[in-house]
């Protein structure tokens, strides 16, 4: 715990009655108590980096992931384009033939 100081005053409209009061404190910690709450503290740091690195490496896997299928998607649209222009020939031939007998 962290040292305090309050400060506080009043003062009557109408009178001469002001006040001012000033108060402070400085908690002991006894019995090990701060070594074990900064303890505590680091150990939760520690947790929460733990657990921020873990998103990051699930983020960067499910961007990859995506990346891979948005890849993929071009490959079958070329694949799809190719295969559509040898059906378009496939079928100028074909009419060819038939207009020729």
């Amino acid at each position: 715990a962290n040292p305090t100081l309050d400060v506080g005053g009043s003062k009557q409209v109408n009178g001469g009655d002001n006040s001012v009061m000033v108060s402070g404190s400085l908690p002991l910690e006894l019995g090990g108590r701060r070594s074990t709450r900064i303890l505590v503290a680091e150990r939760e740091v520690e947790m929460r980096e733990a657990a921020f690195a873990d998103r990051e490496r699930a983020l960067a896997a499910e961007v990859r992931a995506k990346f891979g299928e948005a890849l993929a998607g071009v490959y079958k649209l070329g694949f799809t384009s190719d295969l559509l222009s040898t059906e378009e020939r496939g079928y100028r031939l074909v009419v060819a033939r038939v207009l020729e007998g």
